[in-house]
This record gives structure tokens, sequence and C-alpha cells, in this order.
């Protein structure tokens, strides 16, 4: 039996190797919420009266038989997909109660997070000095967590329940390095922290004031009133009533005068110092494109456009952790200067600004080189990159 890889942060998924043995199933069926039971309550033997309630299973004539008939279904099931003997079974039975076997060779996320936010306290504890081995654990961390816990399944008790405990997991852990990481100067990627966190981790009132905080920490007065607005609307748009915290936190905002420019586009631009790329949706993107079609008009430096997509040999590629993994490395490697967007879950444009064609070819081959080196990117996935030189020719992506 080859290694089973559960996924259970994001949208619930079996693999087997390579192969997505839950794609065509019916994931919120309740054969597989019997398994996803089992695999949440992993450390325990679940009893047969606890599962005919929480599968729904007490109001049928025969609950003990429905129950028998179920687990025989999954079973059957996970047996077909992974061509593995009866002897080694992943539901194991342990009197009148069932258990995920662990003895078997598997893979779970949610597993990986707690054991990696566990070194990160662990090296906090010790007092640990590395303080780049405390940024990549924390960037695994962040890269294990595609969702809340087990997305697309109904919100029962229990699937709730193991949502705020991961949640809570990953966010107390961002409040513990967050002390360090300021020590150490590290606003920007701090900030890139609480920014991917809010993206996945809505009404977390502590998550949006502690963002705001940092903001105002490192100087950012533009940015972090933006944000305040933007939590506020946030609050409104969704009829609930502003955290004591958050109104407080108005206080400390500089309130802006708009009828002077010169001093609000002054913050603006202090706002803007930070090292990496400019990153943007698809309508601003589309702004900054246009705005810079009307410039090479003139005689200034080149600018090159550049779309890049992960592809399969089916075509485009499914994969939202690898495809969030290339924005990360875009993020990292390319320069304040450059703009990029993420038009689509796996395409990307990019506008290089003052390279010529030749240096923008570099510059892909060397994202593409590293991509696959720190990725161990899988043959099947190739990027297919397409340039040109704006000014030059009147030829158009096809976005």
């Amino acid at each position: 039996m080859s290694k089973l890889n559960i996924y259970t942060l994001g949208n619930f998924e079996i693999r087997n190797d390579s192969v997505n043995i839950t794609e065509k199933a019916k994931t919120d069926s309740k054969c597989w919420k019997l398994f996803q039971y089992l695999i949440t309550y992993r450390d325990r033997e679940v009893s047969r009266e606890d599962l005919i309630m929480e599968m729904g299973l007490n109001e049928n004539d025969d609950p003990e038989s429905s129950l028998s008939a179920l687990m025989y279904r999954l079973r059957s099931k996970l047996n077909d997909k992974l061509k593995i003997p009866p002897a080694q079974k992943i539901i194991s039975t342990r009197g009148c109660s069932y258990t995920f076997n662990q003895s078997i060779d598997y893979w779970l996320d949610a597993e990986m997070l707690e054991e990696t936010c566990q070194k990160i306290r662990g090296l906090l504890e010790e007092g640990h000095n590395s303080f780049d081995e405390i940024m990549e654990l924390f960037d695994k961390a962040l890269d294990l967590y595609r969702g809340n816990y087990l997305e697309d399944a109904p919100s029962h008790r229990w699937v709730w329940t193991a949502r705020q405990y991961y949640r809570q997991l990953l966010t107390s852990t961002l409040q513990e390095i967050t002390e360090q990481m300021q020590e150490e100067k590290q606003y920007s990627r701090l900030w890139s922290y609480y920014e991917k966190i809010g993206h996945q981790i809505k009404f977390d009132e502590d998550l949006l004031i502690e963002a705001i905080e940092l903001l105002l920490k490192a100087g950012k007065t533009g940015l972090a009133f933006q944000k305040y607005r933007e939590a506020e609307k946030l609050f409104e748009d969704n009829d609930l009533i502003k955290p004591p915290k958050l109104v407080e936190l108005k206080t400390r905002l500089p309130q802006k005068n708009h009828a002077d420019p010169r001093s609000y586009l002054q913050e603006i631009h202090s706002d803007g110092e930070d090292e990496g790329p400019y990153i943007c949706d698809a309508d601003t993107f589309t702004r900054f494109y246009e705005l810079e079609i009307r410039r090479t008009r003139r005689d200034l430096p080149p600018r090159q456009l550049v779309q890049i997509d992960l592809e399969t040999s089916s075509g485009k590629c499914s994969g939202k952790e690898l495809a969030d993994n290339f924005f990360s490395l875009l993020s990292n490697q390319l320069r304040n200067s450059d703009i990029v967007c993420r038009w689509h879950e796996c395409s990307f444009v990019i506008l290089l600004v003052d390279v010529t064609p030749e240096d923008a070819e570099k510059v892909i081959e060397r994202i593409e080189n590293s991509f696959k080196a720190i990725y161990d990117v899988p043959d099947y996935i190739e990027l297919q990159s397409e340039m040109l030189e704006l000014g030059k020719t009147g030829q158009k992506l096809q976005f």
C-alpha cells in the first residue's frame, strides 16, 4: 500500500500518491462523513452509539444494522480504491467501537499543522535564536492551512469545534511569533502573514485589530487607516456590532485631511516603500496596464508583460496549493518596481519595468527553476509563459 494522503484543511481530499481518489466522489455523503468523523477523532475509540447519533441513523428502523452497512460500504470503498488487503483495514474494530488505524502509512495535513505549530512554540520557549528556522516553519504552517477544516462539509457541531481549534492554533501561533518578528524589523513579512491568514479567516476581531496595530507600529498610518475602514465595513455589511477594541483603535488613527493632497500623497508614498512587487487584483492591474501602454508612447525604459499559466497535459492546473506556492514565490522574488496579479487560480500576469526582453526571459527562467526546486513540482505540471514588450507590438495577451 502506498502512502495515504488526507487533506482536511480546505476541501476534503484523499490522495493515493498523485491520484485523487475522492475527485469524483460525493464527499458530503454519509459514507465519507463517517470517515471524516473518525479522522477528526483519530486518537479515540468511537463507540457505535456515538456514531449512530452523529450519522443520523438513530431514526432508522434498525440503527445497528444501518451503521454496520455504512461501515461495510466505507471499508469496501477504501479497499477498492487503494488496493489493500483486508488485513490492513484503515478502519479498525475495537470491541463495540471503531477507530482510525494509525499504524498504516498515512499523511494528514491537520496533524502536520499541529506538529509544525508545536515545533515553533518549542523553539520560542527555548529562546531559540534561529529566526530563519522559525519563519520557515511558519511558512510551512501557512501552506498547510488551505482553508477551514472540512470547508465543504456541513457545519455539524463536531466539524465546527474542529474548525475553531485549527483556526485558533494558527492565529495563536502567529501572535506568538509577532513580537520576535517586530524585534527583527520584519514588518513586511509579518504583514504578509496577516494578509494571507485574513483571506482565509474572516471575522477574527483580534486578528483584524493586531494587523492594524502592526501597521501603526511600522509607521504605515495610511495603510492602517485603509485597513481600519475595510474592517469597519466588514462588520457593518454583515450587521455585526463593532467590537470595543476596534472602536477604541479609531482614536489612535490619524484623521485624513483629503483637502491637502500634498500631505496625503506623501503619506501614501511612505507607505509604499516595502520590498517586493506590488500585488493587486485584476481590475487594478488592467488600469496599470492601460497607463503603461500610454507611457510607452514616450521614450521610456522598456516594459515587459508576462503571462504564466500552471498547466497539466489535460489543460489548466486545478492544484490550489501548488498555485498558492507559485504566487508566494512571485511575491518574494520580484522587485518592488514590478506589478503582479493573480488573474485566475492558476494564471498570473506580471509587469516587469526597465527590463529588456532578454533579461525578462532570464527572470522567467529563474522563477521557473526556483519553483521546481523549492516545491518539488510534479512532472505533469508545466509552466506555460508568454511575453510581449509594451509599445513594440500590437499583439495582446489572452487572459
